[in-house]
């Protein structure tokens, strides 16, 4: 069991958090499409140094940043979704996070195959930070 501090279980109880944590839940699938948005118009190009990069590399980056944008485009959504469960029902058990997320999607249609799918492009939005270190824009 899950042990509450006094003074989480204070704010939880102030009448406006149920409305904080819905918002916080639309706010989570906005931020879910927005990296679909960003992975199908390739946003993420414009703060790459693509003119230092090898074409190989420019097809790696490319291919690793919209697959892990889109799998994140479908996990936030998810995880949008459970907190405003969590929101509406006062039951915090709805909101499990990434984990929660990972378990809804394997549990659903999509299956085993479906979370090997979210999960391979989970890394390969690891992969896309990891090499957008070397070739981020930054203005100093």
């Amino acid at each position: 069991m899950l042990a509450i501090s006094p003074k989480a279980y204070s704010i939880s109880r102030w009448e406006g958090f149920r409305f904080v944590v819905v918002a916080a839940g639309v706010a989570v699938i906005i931020a879910g499409l927005v990296q679909i948005r960003q992975a199908y118009r390739e946003d993420y190009r414009e703060d790459l140094k693509t003119g230092e990069m090898s074409s190989a590399e420019q097809r790696a980056i490319s291919t690793s940043a919209k697959v892990g944008l889109y799998a994140r485009g479908v996990v936030f959504p998810v995880i949008g979704i459970y907190l405003i469960k969590s929101g509406l029902s006062e039951n915090a058990a709805y909101s499990n996070g990434v984990g929660g997320a990972l378990n809804e999607i394997a549990t659903s249609d999509a299956g085993p195959v479906g979370l090997a799918l979210v999960s391979l492009g989970l890394a390969a939005y690891g992969v896309y930070m990891v090499a957008s270190a070397e070739y981020r824009k930054v203005n100093a």
